[in-house]
């Protein structure tokens, strides 16, 4: 189990690296309370709409766990639907927990807000392409 760990970690290093010199690389600049907030508006999207191979989109994991509800036991496992459940709740803890620290921080219904920005937009083109991509339709 040990070697598995270890290759593990030797597989996401680089990705928690590069997360490292994001981090560093934004504090590093001062950043402004406007700054912040912006920051934290593209976290909150990317917590509820990710792009990272697996989860195409909480509300879409979530309806299809629903939809698959009656198959526990009989096509799925109940081992791998509590761990699909899980990593669910985890995603959308992180956003609560942002939304949070945001909305402390002053603005209210940053999310529609957000949307309509042009860098919400961006943001919204970009996620539909790798989707596409991830699906072949690119």
């Amino acid at each position: 189990m040990k070697d598995l760990e270890q290759e593990l970690v030797r597989t996401a290093l680089p990705y928690w690296e590069v997360e490292a010199t994001i981090v560093r690389r934004f504090f590093k600049s001062k950043p402004t309370r406007e700054d912040h907030i912006f920051w934290l508006k593209a976290q909150l999207w990317k917590e509820l709409h990710p792009v990272d191979g697996y989860f195409t989109g909480l509300q879409r994991e979530l309806n299809h766990l629903v939809a698959s509800f009656p198959e526990i036991d009989k096509t799925i496992e109940r081992h791998q639907y509590h761990s699909l459940l899980e990593q669910l709740t985890q995603e959308f803890n992180h956003y609560v927990l942002m939304a949070d620290v945001l909305e402390s921080s002053g603005p209210s219904d940053f999310c529609r807000r957000y949307f309509s920005t042009p860098a919400g937009e961006k943001t919204r083109r970009y996620t539909q392409s790798v989707r596409e991509f991830r699906l072949g339709r690119r």
